[in-house]
């Protein structure tokens, strides 16, 4: 586990009393003080970044408690990585995996992060800066789809900030964007080959995935997705999804390095694509 290694005195109060006894009032009250002056913002340093973060929303509320957001997840991403290799990261967020990979890469490396919410690149704008790696991530704001063209989001809410996707007809906050194609993305962004790349862009992971494989050249050598079949419905069956990497080139893990199966659990609810052909 990444632990923070430095946060301010109050912030240090405030995690130990979750971790204290449960009491009757300890969760309303807990969640009333990190979500008050001068608690909710926090500037913590991690062993991979510097990051401010709102302790409202959930993942950086994660990363705030435990030091890292998918613990498990992000250490195997950050294994995987060399120097001078280049990263894509899509659904960035406030840039915890951008900004380990930034760490992992070095000077001669590069990072694209793909975050489109307004409000969440601003925060990851901030944590780049704060991390001393502007040299080496490059924010994109334009999600990615499998057509160029207008995307109009549903804007989550504070305590969700990364769940933004397609708005339905009952939201009223929402955000136009333009999309482009991974392949568009490549090739304005000169793109030849990908170390890693991670994805989590609520349920669209798939979609994303095959569009690359059947509209671009680009293979990165691993790929790292959120999968949530409870949660999501995806046009590849569960039970069709070890086949449909493996015609591709890759062989399907959990993160934890065995072979997937639909059957068993997937840990922190993502899988790993590891390239075995060209």
């Amino acid at each position: 586990m990444n632990a923070a290694s430095s946060l301010p005195l109050h912030a240090r109060l405030l995690r130990r009393y979750w971790h204290m006894p449960d009491h009757p009032m300890k969760l309303r009250l807990y969640d009333w003080l990190r979500a008050s002056r001068p608690f909710r913002h926090v500037v913590a340093r991690f062993a991979f970044g510097t990051f401010k973060l709102d302790l409202v929303d959930y993942v950086q509320h994660a990363m705030f408690l435990h030091g890292s957001y998918e613990p498990k997840s992000l250490a195997l991403f950050q294994s995987l990585i060399g120097s001078g290799e280049t990263v894509i990261d899509l659904g960035a967020n406030v840039g915890q995996y951008s900004i380990a990979a930034a760490r992992m890469v070095g000077p001669a490396g590069r990072v694209i992060a793909i975050e489109p919410h307004p409000g969440v690149c601003f925060r990851l704008l901030d944590n780049i800066r704060l991390s001393k790696v502007e040299d080496r991530v490059l924010p994109v704001t334009s999600p990615l789809a499998d057509a160029t063209g207008f995307i109009e989001f549903g804007l989550p809410e504070a305590g969700a900030l990364g769940t933004m996707r397609p708005r339905r007809p009952d939201e009223t906050r929402r955000l136009l964007t333009m999309a482009v194609t991974i392949a568009e993305l490549a090739d304005r962004l000169d793109i030849a080959a990908a170390a890693v790349m991670k994805i989590d862009i609520e349920g669209y992971d798939l979609a994303i995935i095959d569009d690359m494989f059947r509209n671009s050249v680009l293979r990165p050598r691993h790929i790292l997705f959120e999968y949530l079949p409870s949660r999501f419905d995806y046009a590849i069956a569960a039970s069709h999804l070890t086949a449909y990497f493996s015609d591709f080139g890759y062989e399907l893990l959990t993160i934890d390095g065995v072979r997937y199966s639909p059957e068993q659990d997937v840990p922190e609810e993502n899988l790993w694509a590891r390239r075995i052909s060209a």
